[in-house]
């Protein structure tokens, strides 16, 4: 890839992921989302196919995509309906568009409020599998992935020390 084209950064996502939304009837899938967003910034095969560090399975478009609908679902314009698929609240039914620094400034807000609560005052009335999740939490993650993140933490934790060496 060229140096004068990049993949665009998650704040200059935030409001076309929104227009999107709007312009598939105010739902979508993520997929639909990603195309949608790929029109309305024309953006080339060039930066849409670029893998997100080595990642065979997800582009870094997709990727910027994912927190660009985490920020708006804590920005409080969107909620993940069903699996992969993405509405716009009825607070937000009549808004045209939303302000990227607005969208940034409520999460940046809720993050930091999240991690105080998060804090753990007396270990020994936390369950380990708790600990270990609230550990994973300080990172942030799309919200698509705390799924399988989740259950394959318990899996592993869960697993016969001997078969655990073997997978290792």
């Amino acid at each position: 890839m060229s140096d004068n084209v990049k993949t665009p950064r998650i704040a200059d996502l935030i409001q076309p992921s929104y227009e999107a939304l709007k312009v598939l009837g105010g739902s979508g899938t993520n997929d639909e989302i990603h195309d949608e967003v790929v029109r309305i910034l024309s953006l080339p095969d060039e930066i849409v196919d670029t893998p997100h560090l080595g990642s065979i399975t997800q582009s870094e478009l997709q990727y910027n995509l994912a927190w660009a609908r985490t920020y708006l679902r804590k920005y409080g314009a969107i909620i993940n309906s069903a699996r992969s698929v993405w509405s716009i609240t009825t607070t937000f039914s009549d808004v045209i568009s939303v302000d990227n620094k607005d969208v940034i400034s409520v999460y940046m807000n809720k993050k930091g409020d999240e991690e105080k609560s998060m804090q753990i005052t007396d270990n020994s009335k936390v369950h380990p599998t708790d600990l270990s999740l609230q550990v994973n939490d300080t990172v942030d993650v799309p919200e698509e992935n705390m799924l399988w993140r989740n259950r394959l933490s318990t899996i592993l934790q869960d697993m016969n020390p001997y078969a655990f060496e073997r997978l290792t």
